[in-house]
């Protein structure tokens, strides 16, 4: 095989694998995320009405809300100087670091500056 020929197989090699690796992810999503999509905000809605946070079918599963925290940097420079005024650089690490923002709060009872959280909440299902 010569090397221009080579090259064109490849190319149109990887262009049809990113074109089958599209298809199937549309299909995935369609056929099961959606889906599963849809039932997730069921529960959520569920859970919402009711104020509760797990229901259990017997012999199938459990749905509960799983709580996922992330803290993010919104102001490096509020953060750095943070860090300094209070010789807490545990809390930095090129990201903030969770569970040195969870130690502050339980302390300070306020976030560090230049930080924010946000809890995002899912439903999860586990087997019975």
């Amino acid at each position: 095989m010569k090397m221009n020929e080579a090259i064109q197989a490849y190319i149109e090699l990887r262009d049809a694998k990113d074109e089958r690796k599209a298809e199937h992810a549309a299909e995935i999503k369609q056929k099961f995320t959606d889906k599963l999509d849809r039932i997730e905000a069921m529960f959520l809605k569920h859970f919402e009405k009711t104020g509760s946070d797990s229901t259990k079918a017997a012999g199938v599963g459990t749905a509960y809300i799983a709580r996922r925290v992330s803290d993010k940097v919104v102001d490096k420079e509020a953060l750095i100087r943070h860090c300094k005024e209070t010789d807490n650089w545990d809390m930095f690490q090129g990201r903030v670091a969770k569970a040195c923002v969870d130690e502050y709060i339980e302390e300070h009872g306020d976030m560090p500056a230049g930080v924010v959280r946000s809890t995002e909440m899912k439903v999860n299902i586990r087997r019975g």
